[in-house]
């Protein structure tokens, strides 16, 4: 079985629910790769694996840093708010002891 796709991250993954859009993921880093406890932020990136293209990465279309690094993350279409949430809703573990969403 040979590669699809790679993706260099420590991150919790998610996939979409949405199958109009099952190529994304959502990806919550979950560290720096240090060996302190401290919390130095985190990141999310949504990315997609298009299998169309050729190449072996995935392309990143959106990211933002967040005040804390990721534990977890979920993804779930929500059918009833197409209209507003058209791609679902992502809810993340933070390390802090928060959700966000």
């Amino acid at each position: 079985m040979s590669l699809l796709k790679e993706i260099q991250a420590n991150a919790a993954v998610a996939w979409s629910p949405v199958k109009r859009r099952a190529e994304l993921l959502a990806l919550g880093s979950k560290g720096d790769g240090g060996v302190g406890f401290e919390n130095n932020g985190g990141e999310f990136k949504l990315v997609s694996m298009d299998l169309s293209d050729p190449s072996r990465g995935m392309v990143t279309l959106g990211s933002i840093k967040t005040a804390s690094r990721f534990t977890s993350l979920a993804w779930r279409d929500v059918p009833r708010h197409h209209d507003t949430c058209p791609y679902g809703i992502i809810a993340g573990g933070m390390a802090d002891g928060s959700v966000s969403l």
